[in-house]
C-alpha cells in the first residue's frame, strides 16, 4: 500500500517505532509514514492523564483512517 503505521506504548521519540520508521524511509522512497506512541511527557497520576499520554485503540483507529487517506 506504501503505507506504514508504527504502534508501541513506548514514547514516540527514541522507541523502536523511530528506528522501524527510519529503516523504511531509507529502504521504500515515498512511502507513507505515522508514528504513534505514548505522548513525551511522564505519565500522570490520574486516569484521565494516564489516558491522554499512552496510546489508544481509538487514537490507533484514527491514525490508520487518516494515513489511509494521504
Amino acid at each position: 500500500t506504501g503505507r506504514l503505521l508504527t504502534f508501541e506504548e513506548g514514547t514516540q521519540t527514541l522507541g523502536w517505532g523511530a528506528e522501524v520508521a527510519a529503516r523504511a524511509a531509507e529502504a521504500l522512497p515515498g512511502v507513507k509514514i505515522r508514528r504513534l506512541g505514548a505522548l513525551d511527557f511522564p505519565i500522570g497520576n490520574s486516569k484521565s492523564l494516564e489516558d491522554e499520554i499512552l496510546p489508544s485503540q481509538e487514537k490507533l483507529t484514527a491514525a490508520a483512517r487518516q494515513l489511509a487517506l494521504r
